[in-house]
């Protein structure tokens, strides 16, 4: 409100008493920012200081960018990469993906290439993608979606994936749907392992599988069942290879797709299964910080990997796309409707050169006299010396007077503030599965971990002779995911 004449003033608080809203709140500025020139230098005021927020920001996200964009793996890097070995006809190609949108991100062109060859391909959606909320909200323009509306979206989502496979060429028969909960994978993974202690979905409000068109409507939520799934699916596939996300994916979904993937695999061989013996594993990547980049659409481009995981010992490979084969690759994304509405940029930046993948064996045995040693990627972000205490730089699997200990190396000594866990499945040869999870804090003395001056030591269970165990750790400060172990599946003697 501006200073006027005398009598422009008296006409405007006359229309203002013959409003009682206005009344009001014309009143209410007078006690908190004045009348007059007073209300006109704290508006300037207040402009001015958005102005200085809305540029700190803009500049802040500008450093950012230009610090990812040196962090980024210069386009001749994937000259060093190998070409993967084409697929052929005798094939049987099996994808799994956490969430519809995943096998097109990721595979794609693998299954294309797949098909053109004659080989014989299948897609596996662990979840529906139901729990995606504010794509829910979106969807149904309302600010708290009920339980049903994330079961619509859900089956909107099993529709998109549909599409997107028919795209690429797949028959209906070939998609197969778990019907997990979206972001609740980890969960069955690390705690609710047993049918006795189900997860309840956050989204749909419910303890089973509530989708009709999927591999077992109605199956309770836990981890049992998913591993009960994942190896159903194998034996009736009997696949020459499989394709799945990396354990050290930056979304849980993803880490405990890779994890039961990983174990269904490793039980089948250890029952003596011909294809499990021979099965080719790889992995492919989806999230990783602010990996790809630059992001958007760049199809003239190579897809280079993650800096922090090129150097650590991972054998990647690299499939090239031939310009039709991207476009297709773009439709099969662009089918995903619903993701393309929330994040499109992001999306597109797989529609590039190549794809990539990381090989690696199903099963690394160990050798008690040498043990098993992996390095761990450098974390990326810019506050990496902050969090140096739960930032891990190698694992390694040994014994120790006798007993086996899974020791996480840290960049700095561990302290206050941060916490341990690590997950342990044993896969006894009688077919059973037992789990473990073990925790640390500094401070806190432990019966199965200890604290050391370079990092954590987790103490396995007892594991009868002709075990196989998976290994997952996390760190965590404040309650927050600070960085992960990748998945390792180690046999014993």
């Amino acid at each position: 409100m501006v200073e006027g004449t005398g009598l422009e003033n008296r006409q405007a608080m006359s229309l203002v008493g013959s409003n009682p809203t206005l009344s009001a709140t014309v009143r209410w500025l007078r006690v908190h920012w004045g009348t007059g020139s007073q209300v006109k230098n704290r508006t300037i005021k207040w402009l001015l200081g958005l102005a200085w927020v809305t540029a700190g920001l803009y500049f802040a996200d500008k450093g950012a960018t230009y610090y990812r964009q040196g962090r980024t793996l210069p386009p001749s890097v994937i000259n060093t990469i190998p070409e993967m070995p084409p697929h052929h006809a005798g094939d049987r190609v099996l994808v799994f993906a956490p969430h519809p949108d995943d096998e097109a991100l990721g595979c794609a062109g693998v299954i294309q290439q797949a098909m053109q060859a004659g080989a014989q391909v299948w897609v596996v959606f662990m979840t529906n993608g139901d729990g995606f909320r504010l794509a829910v909200e979106r969807q149904f323009r309302q600010s708290r979606p009920s339980p049903e509306q994330h079961i619509q979206f859900g089956k909107m989502r099993q529709k998109e994936a549909r599409r997107a496979m028919h795209l690429l060429g797949l028959a209906d028969w070939r998609i197969i749907f778990l019907g997990y909960p979206d972001r609740g994978l980890y969960s069955l993974w690390r705690s609710n392992w047993t049918p006795s202690n189900p997860l309840r979905s956050y989204y749909t409000d419910t303890g089973s599988n509530p989708y009709r068109d999927t591999l077992r409507p109605g199956v309770t939520y836990c981890g049992q069942n998913v591993l009960r799934d994942v190896e159903s699916v194998l034996r009736r596939t009997v696949p020459t290879h499989v394709y799945v996300t990396y354990p050290a994916d930056d979304h849980p979904d993803h880490t405990a797709t890779a994890l039961f993937v990983m174990s269904a695999l490793a039980r089948l061989r250890m029952q003596g299964i011909g294809f499990a013996q021979r099965v080719v594993l790889r992995h492919y990547m989806v999230h990783c910080g602010d990996w790809p980049q630059p992001q958007g659409l760049h199809e003239d481009e190579p897809l280079t990997p993650p800096p922090a995981f090129f150097n650590i010992g991972l054998h990647w490979v690299k499939l090239s796309l031939t310009p039709p084969q991207q476009v297709r690759k773009m439709n099969a994304i662009k089918a995903h409707t619903s993701q393309m509405l929330m994040m499109s940029r992001f999306l597109q930046s797989f529609v590039r050169q190549n794809e990539l993948f990381i090989e690696q064996r199903v099963v690394v045995p160990m050798e008690p006299s040498l043990g098993v040693v992996w390095d761990e990627p450098d974390e990326e972000d810019v506050l990496r010396n902050l969090q140096a205490p739960g930032d891990f730089s190698s694992a390694e699997l040994r014994m120790e007077n006798g007993q086996a200990v899974f020791h996480v190396r840290t960049r700095s000594k561990p302290r206050s503030g941060f916490s341990y866990s690590c997950t342990v499945h044993t896969l006894l040869p009688n077919g059973e599965v037992t789990t473990a999870l073990l925790r640390s804090k500094p401070g806190k003395p432990s019966r199965n971990a200890r604290i050391d001056e370079d990092g954590v030591t987790f103490r396995l269970p007892t594991l009868p002779s002709g075990s196989v165990v998976v290994i997952h750790a996390q760190s965590r400060f404040a309650g927050l995911p600070m960085d992960q172990t990748g998945g390792y599946v180690v046999s014993f003697p």
